[in-house]
């Protein structure tokens, strides 16, 4: 079976926010065109 690399958060455009502002992530991984990839994203509760 094919191995997935995790995928990789992209740390360079992240910055501080506050609770109820809008927060940004870009993340990647590379996936050939055999492989399927699902990311499930949960938000903390506070």
């Amino acid at each position: 079976a094919p191995i997935l690399v995790a995928p990789r958060i992209a740390e360079e455009p992240l910055r501080h926010v506050i609770l109820g502002q809008t927060l940004r992530v870009n993340c990647s991984t590379d996936v050939s065109s055999d492989q399927h990839f699902s990311l499930n994203w949960t938000t903390p509760h506070p």
